[in-house]
């Protein structure tokens, strides 16, 4: 890379560090959601490179991770398709009995 290169990547960095701080997220937040998906990463490429043992752990404590980072959405998810669940037997029911 030469100079020019450099400064041209380390302007765009500096404007999505901003642009994020300027609407509340830290790089400390970014980065708590992307740890867990760089060691899934690592771990499918450890499996794609014949390290099953290290690919599986990784990706097993990345996923792991990332289920407690989502958790509350993950959560509001089941809750949405116990309703849709509920809903489609209701109108189902309805169906049945005319």
């Amino acid at each position: 890379m030469n100079g020019k290169t450099i400064m041209k990547t380390v302007l765009v960095i500096a404007g999505v560090y901003l642009v994020l701080k300027l609407l509340g997220i830290t790089l400390g937040a970014v980065m708590s959601f992307l740890f867990p998906v760089l060691l899934i990463g690592i771990g499918w490429i450890g499996l794609k490179n014949k390290h099953s043992l290290i690919g599986v752990s990784l990706i097993v404590i990345g996923a792991l991770l990332l289920i407690g980072k989502l958790s509350g959405l993950l959560v509001i998810l089941g809750i949405v398709g116990l309703i849709v669940w509920g809903v489609s037997l209701l109108l189902s029911g309805k169906r049945r009995a005319t």
